[in-house]
């Protein structure tokens, strides 16, 4: 009987290991692969690690990372995992990212950051956000990084993780003060040089318009910071006034010059212009030079109507469009480019000739009757 229950206590302690081992799975299987969330190809320092100085409770498995190559303020920071916008504070400039089964990283002292809504979903990568010196923080501009475990919906009891990254970097948690301090750590890839490129949509080039709104679509071989944008002069930034892929002018009136200045995360610019012409107004009613009522006799073989020229003061004239019916209110798609037409032989009736203006821009003037003509 004894032998039985120390048989059965021995195999429920193997029970709860084997269940403890599957949670740890689990926990492990959860658990995001990182990559270094600096520039690819550039080497950045830590310069204090786990435990000691600012690091402490539920923080203390980080680390402060400064640029070894060139500035750190201002330098493009990356998503390490693909994930969710958690959290925003521009108190410490800390943006932390979720990236499910209770992982999370944060990435803190940020001058700037893409500002988009709680819930964005970011790719490994994606540019963030600028390193900075936000305060509450040392006076050196530095990347502080952590990953760290949290329960519920707001990450409570939040327990940091040790460092691992993709680029096979590793930091176990020795626990000793400032470990790791010293490393020097390069993200994969090659630094990148390759500057945005735009794509147009909208108002064809030079070509008179009268409605619609130039648009644009940014794209870059690792991914867009932003960008600015102005009618006639660039925009007077040296950084982006959006931080979007896409975006858009109202035109306006006359011929101007769409000027846009992206950037991407690694800080490479790109100027794009596009000259836009724009006419939202209709042109001038033309006026005839003849009497407003004409009687004519059947044996007359044709008529010829003049009227005095329109004008338009942004795209210009292209002509007129014509009808001449039985119809008081009829119009038509008849075209001529002058102030003349011979309307030709008719049956006995009445007569409307009417008219309308059409500028480059194809606005229109309003119809109009210059002449009726009774044929007897």
């Amino acid at each position: 009987m004894v032998k039985r229950t120390l048989r059965s206590v021995m195999f429920g302690f193997i029970g709860v290991a084997v269940l403890l081992g599957f949670a740890q799975s689990a926990q492990a299987e959860g658990k995001p692969t990182l990559y270094l969330p600096t520039p690819p190809g550039q080497t950045w320092e830590v310069i204090q690690g786990y435990n000691c100085g600012t690091h402490d409770s539920w923080g203390r498995l980080s680390f402060d990372l400064v640029n070894t190559e060139g500035d750190t303020y201002g330098a493009p920071i990356y998503a390490a995992a693909d994930g969710t916008i958690f959290f925003w504070t521009g108190r410490s400039g800390s943006l932390i990212l979720s990236h499910g089964d209770g992982y999370y990283t944060m990435y803190s002292h940020l001058s700037s950051w893409i500002e988009a809504p709680t819930g964005t979903s970011v790719k490994r990568g994606q540019y963030i956000g600028n390193a900075g010196a936000t305060n509450p923080s040392p006076t050196v501009p530095h990347l502080h990084f952590t990953l760290f475990r949290g329960d519920g919906p707001y990450a409570y009891n939040r327990q940091p993780v040790a460092l691992a990254f993709a680029e096979g970097y590793n930091f176990p948690d020795n626990g000793g003060c400032n470990q790791h301090a010293g490393s020097l750590l390069t993200a994969n890839g090659e630094a990148d040089t390759i500057a945005p490129s735009l794509e147009w949509s909208g108002p064809a080039e030079r070509t008179w318009v009268n409605s619609g709104r130039l648009d644009w679509n940014l794209s870059d071989n690792q991914s867009i910071q932003g960008f600015s944008q102005n009618w006639d002069a660039p925009a007077a930034s040296d950084k982006p006034q959006f931080a979007a892929e896409t975006g858009y002018l109202d035109l306006i009136a006359g011929q101007h010059i769409a000027n846009v200045t992206a950037w991407d995360a690694a800080g490479n610019t790109a100027s794009f212009q596009r000259e836009i012409w724009f006419d939202p107004t209709a042109p001038s009613l033309p006026t005839t030079t003849v009497t407003e009522s004409l009687t004519l006799n059947g044996s007359q073989s044709s008529l010829v109507i003049n009227w005095q020229a329109a004008s338009d003061a942004d795209s210009g004239l292209r002509g007129y469009q014509l009808y001449f019916g039985t119809d008081p209110q009829g119009t038509g798609e008849w075209f001529v480019a002058e102030q003349q037409v011979d309307v030709g032989l008719r049956e006995p009736g009445r007569y409307y000739f009417r008219i309308r203006s059409e500028d480059n821009a194809h606005n229109f003037s309003e119809w109009t009757t210059l002449q009726t003509v009774q044929i007897n």
